[in-house]
């Protein structure tokens, strides 16, 4: 069932097959290229918040204002999301240093929200798109398979167990203190029956089996 290699690697129960068909989703330079634009825009934009208002802290309260400010939040947060520096945003001259640092923080302000969904609708369609690829591939399905296969061993021999507890109850075998060998440990009951902290092996089964696409009647087989 298992091809055992050397146990100083991380994955030695897992075939070369397996390791190889799994992408780094996390290579800067991989299928993962989008989320990782995407974050450092965030991070950017981040940054560059924490710097605005900090210089925002150094302008004067009394200093002129100049005209009324004529911009539109909306287009500066399609500009930044667009690849646009913020430093771009800039003021005509009469207006004045601390307005020209409002509209750049107002238009980070709006536009994280998005930057921040971008990354993590990117980063989900990616998670989906490959999982799903991944699914569809015999080498993977038969991990999962091999825990079924042995969780449904496992489940007939507690049935067979049960029903050998049973017999010697039923033969007279008593056990007025809890301690007979041939008694059920908790853990074995859970497995069969299920308890308030886990699922029966029973749901288990078909559970996984169902979330991973596989036909039960034929896992065996």
């Amino acid at each position: 069932m298992f091809e055992m290699k050397n146990k100083k690697d991380e994955f030695y129960l897992l075939g070369q097959e397996v390791i190889e068909v799994i992408p780094d989703l996390r290579d800067p330079a991989g299928l993962g290229k989008f989320v990782h634009a995407a974050s450092s825009l965030r991070e950017k934009l981040q940054k560059q918040k924490k710097r605005i208002i900090g210089e925002l802290g150094n302008c004067s309260e009394m200093g002129p204002l100049g005209p009324t400010i004529k911009f539109s939040t909306e287009q500066d947060v399609e500009m930044l999301l667009a690849g646009e520096p913020v430093e771009n945003l800039t003021l005509p001259i009469q207006e004045s240093y601390r307005s020209g640092l409002l509209r750049q923080l107002r238009a980070i302000n709006a536009a994280l929200p998005a930057a921040q969904e971008r990354v993590r609708t990117y980063e989900s369609n990616l998670i989906a798109e490959q999982a799903s690829k991944i699914k569809s591939i015999d080498a993977v399905r038969s991990v999962f398979r091999d825990t079924i296969e042995a969780a449904e061993n496992l489940l007939e021999c507690l049935r067979t167990q049960e029903q050998l507890c049973t017999l010697l109850r039923k033969r007279g075998f008593k056990d007025p203190y809890g301690n007979g060998w041939w008694n059920f440990q908790p853990l074995e009951f859970a497995w069969l029956k299920g308890d308030i902290h886990r699922p029966s092996l029973e749901f288990y089964i078909e559970s996984r089996s169902n979330s991973i696409g596989l036909d039960r009647e034929k896992i065996s087989s």
